[in-house]
């Protein structure tokens, strides 16, 4: 089924198509601790409100080009965001809270250290209580670690 999938379209340097993909975000988007409960209000597809195109549908800034899903049910919104070559989850936003993620340039080299941001926004007047832990995955290390309570914009920038 197309809508399970973000469609992405490869264009060389001259302008001509060199194929077309498709990639599946949905067992990310299901896996995250943060969004599953707006699941058992959201369907995956009734809900979302991104129309889907036969066409690359990605949005560029800098070097990445970012793709966005998004839901809506009953007043209540939930948008992810993934960037397409890394395949990774790079922003959550709902209702109450915006969490984002940036690096400044998509060519990393091993063994280099590398500035990411991190925003934590709270929409609301709730309490946001946050906790980041950085991993280490393969070449990648991560020591960042914060717990703490958002009371309006937090930002945090970390070397890699």
């Amino acid at each position: 089924m197309i809508k399970l999938y973000q469609f992405i379209k490869n264009v060389d340097s001259s302008g001509k198509e060199e194929m077309e993909v498709l990639i599946l975000f949905m067992p990310y988007v299901m896996r995250t601790e943060a969004v599953k409960e707006y699941f058992n209000t959201f369907d995956w597809y009734d809900d979302s409100v991104r129309e889907i195109k036969i066409e690359s549908d990605g949005r560029s800034e800098g070097d990445f080009e970012y793709y966005e899903y998004m839901w809506e049910k009953d007043g209540i919104t939930l948008k992810m965001e993934f960037e397409k070559n890394g395949r990774g989850l790079t922003c959550i936003e709902t209702d109450d809270y915006k969490i984002k993620a940036r690096v400044d340039k998509k060519d990393l080299v091993i063994g280099n250290d590398y500035k990411v941001q991190y925003e934590c926004i709270n929409k609301s007047e709730k309490n946001l209580d946050i906790e980041i832990k950085g991993i280490e995955d393969k070449n990648i290390t991560n020591h960042l670690k914060y717990k703490g309570n958002i009371k309006d914009k937090l930002l945090m920038v970390n070397l890699h």
